[in-house]
């Protein structure tokens, strides 16, 4: 599992931002804040898909989302991943 914040939009040219008015199946950027350690097999642990500091495409909504220290943050699975933007 993953713990992320969400990576703000740019404004429109109005100078306005709405997480209100996104579609649904576009994916969301996000900022990989920690990872746990890998995903369990019969063989040991393979390594995560990505790294704490990485910015990662999301499937939208994914995961749970939790508040900690006052800021929205979401726990997500792996798999939710689409793939790594930046490392």
């Amino acid at each position: 599992f993953l713990l992320v914040r969400e990576v703000p939009e740019v404004a429109d040219a109005s100078g306005i931002i709405s997480p209100y008015g996104r579609r649904q199946d576009e994916p969301v950027q996000a900022e990989v804040l920690a990872t746990g350690p890998g995903y369990r097999r019969d063989s040991g642990l393979d390594p995560m898909p990505c790294a704490v500091g990485d910015t990662v495409l999301l499937q939208f909504r994914a995961g749970t989302e939790v508040r900690l220290d006052g800021e929205l943050l979401r726990i997500i699975p792996a798999r939710d991943i689409f793939g790594v933007v930046q490392g």
